[in-house]
């Protein structure tokens, strides 16, 4: 009889350019190898007829790893929907059976999932068996009540950083706002547009370079996204990249002066946006939200509360003063913090906390 024992990862496909497969990819590919033998039970995002096959399928596979005594223990990658609850309690129910599951939250939602919702008590009575790890410090009170533990272990910085404090690589009598994310209405970006465009308006050199895909949120749905979209026009002072690759999006953040990011997106958490910003010492814009003061934490950013158009108008004209005043000076005013970014959120770090999350149930295989 085989008895070799692996570790079980219960995720959805990991290829996307999304913060939360970014991370996944790195668990896979550099915490798991130290830890010994994995198997991968992994399904399409979406609901498809295939998808549902092939969860079924993943789902089959898991049990019979789990009958036979093949699983050392599971580690999860949840959604926080209603749905990808649902979907996720086979994988939950295995800590029902006494096999210790590990699950690692990437959005702030998870709250309102066993909290508040009609799912919750039953979504309590599985967490409550499992482990979690979250990314963000501000997660950890408010899910401490309804599991085994709540661990924190946050993001790290994924691409390479460029030279910090030599000034700002764009021209130097123009201020260049990078949207650093996906075009989702409830992470601000129509406030961030409508801001420079008042700016614009003052004759003020503000330039905002956009990445990202459209996407729909409880907000807009997805035609009605496409249509504010489209009635934004193309003025000369809106550059508007689409999706990018990893390595082109850090180029284009070299290139900026700031990122902003006003959200009250329902499940912002540790935002890959604002981890490499403040990597690259860029100047930052952000919503006064939980998540982002815990992710920002001493970090110089300048806070705004959400929907406030004039709030961000009146940080992006002052960003644009401090850099007319010193050009070359602008980025390293933020150098050292930079530096000590990059030393929170790197990938050595990360490796290491994670080993230490998932180790001691790690045994040599049998």
């Amino acid at each position: 009889m085989n008895t070799k024992k692996r570790i079980g990862l219960w995720s959805p496909s990991y290829n996307e350019p999304t913060g939360q497969a970014i991370v996944t990819r790195r668990v896979v590919h550099h915490v798991f190898p130290g830890l010994g033998a994995s198997r991968e039970f992994v399904f399409p995002p979406k609901g498809s007829p295939r998808s549902i096959a092939i969860w079924l399928i993943v789902t089959l596979q898991l049990w019979a790893d789990i009958a036979r005594g093949r699983m050392h223990f599971l580690y999860l990658v949840c959604s926080r929907s209603n749905l990808g609850f649902i979907r996720d309690i086979p994988a939950l129910l295995a800590a029902k059976v006494g096999l210790r599951v590990i699950v690692h939250v990437h959005g702030s939602d998870i709250v309102s999932l066993l909290a508040c919702r009609r799912a919750s008590p039953l979504a309590r009575w599985f967490y409550r068996s499992c482990h979690i790890i979250v990314p963000s410090e501000h997660l950890r009170m408010p899910l401490a009540p309804y599991a085994r533990s709540v661990q924190v272990c946050e993001n790290f910085y994924a691409g390479s950083v460029g030279s910090i404090g030599e000034g700002s690589k764009v021209a130097p009598d123009v201020l260049t706002v990078l949207w650093n994310s996906n075009i989702i209405a409830s992470k601000g970006f129509f406030e961030v547009f409508a801001s420079v465009q008042d700016l614009r308006a003052c004759h003020l050199p503000v330039n905002l370079v956009s990445l990202g895909a459209l996407v729909a949120d409880e907000e807009l749905v997805s035609e009605a996204l496409k249509q504010r979209f489209s009635d934004l026009g193309v003025p000369a002072w809106f550059d508007y990249r689409g999706p990018q690759s990893h390595a082109r999006t850090v180029e284009l953040l070299e290139q900026a002066d700031v990122v902003c990011l006003p959200s009250r997106y329902n499940s912002e958490c540790q935002p890959v946006a604002i981890i490499e910003a403040m990597c690259a010492g860029k100047a930052i814009v952000a919503s006064e939200i939980p998540a982002l003061r815990s992710t920002l934490a001493d970090y110089p950013a300048e806070f705004v509360p959400v929907h406030s158009v004039d709030a961000i108008s009146s940080a992006l004209c002052a960003l644009a003063r401090e850099k007319a005043r010193d050009p070359d000076g602008f980025d390293g005013a933020r150098a050292q913090f930079a530096a000590d970014a990059r030393k929170r959120f790197a990938k050595a770090r990360f490796d290491f906390e994670m080993k230490a999350v998932l180790a001691p149930t790690s045994v040599p295989d049998t």
